[in-house]
């Protein structure tokens, strides 16, 4: 399980405030390395907690994989969509950092390239 760092919570605390004012769409602004997948990943988490759905879309192939490290770091089940050469670079670094590969990188039919 992952600990928030003090400014990630304030970070979080204010994306909480702002949806409580109405925001649609609060923008969280951080510098590299400075934790904002750990932030969603932490506000996801606890959306799916309370039995919330949650989407992610990423447009970075190398994003994926940290994205879904960092969700299963927090124990929060999800499911990867993407290509397989993708899906299988998760599956590795997922057997890289716990020795295992991670449900989320199961592959069904539905997700076959033709």
């Amino acid at each position: 399980m992952i600990t928030l760092r003090d400014y990630q919570q304030n970070a979080v605390n204010e994306i909480r405030q702002a949806y409580r004012r109405g925001k649609r769409s609060p923008l969280l602004v951080l510098p590299t390395g400075g934790g904002k997948t750990t932030i969603f990943a932490y506000i996801t988490t606890e959306a799916a907690k309370r039995g919330n759905s949650v989407f992610l879309l990423c447009h970075r192939a190398e994003l994926v994989k940290q994205i879904s490290l960092t969700l299963a770091a927090f124990g929060q089940e999800h499911q990867v969509i993407a290509p397989a050469a993708i899906v299988n670079q998760v599956r590795t670094a997922h057997f890289s950092a716990h020795g295992q590969p991670c449900l989320c990188c199961q592959r069904t039919d539905s997700h076959k390239q033709n």
